[in-house]
């Protein structure tokens, strides 16, 4: 996979946030990278020229926060449902901000989110190459960039 600084992922997100929920993350530089409690993931794939994949871990109070300003909701909570579209499209145009900067045609997947406590995403082969935490308004969360291996010959 062509090689993406953490400055790039910082660039990437913090324009989608902005531009998307405006919202202004902040990245951190010595923190604990997962964020405490239950989360919601989005996980996108890269294939083509360049293969691996793109996560976006945000905590449960942020994932509501999210779907919240995505759908403009001022008189309830956000659905699980609305909860999941939101981090999936975050993830989405994430992981799409960070293809356009690899080498070569590439094609990113749909969007796939997971949500509870204590799990971890697992990328088949996979390698994170660079983890970035963020903070938003006092809730964390973290963009990973995974370099997938080619499946060995049988």
């Amino acid at each position: 996979m062509t090689s993406l600084l953490p400055a790039d992922i910082v660039t990437a997100t913090e324009d989608v946030w902005l531009s998307i929920l405006n919202l202004a993350p902040r990245a951190l530089e010595d923190a604990d990278t997962e964020p405490d409690g239950p989360t919601v993931a989005g996980v996108v794939y890269i294939t083509g020229a360049s293969t691996g994949a793109v996560t976006v871990q945000v905590s449960a109070p942020m994932a509501d926060r999210v779907a919240a300003r995505m759908f403009r909701l001022t008189d309830r909570k956000p659905s699980e449902e609305e909860k999941a579209d939101a981090i999936g499209e975050l993830t989405n145009m994430v992981g799409g901000s960070l293809k356009g900067l690899m080498d070569g045609p590439s094609h990113l997947s749909l969007p796939v989110v997971i949500d509870g406590h204590g799990y971890q995403v697992r990328i088949p082969r996979g390698r994170a190459v660079n983890t970035v935490p963020f903070d938003c308004e006092g809730q964390r969360f973290v963009v990973t960039v995974v370099s997938v291996a080619e499946s060995p010959a049988d």
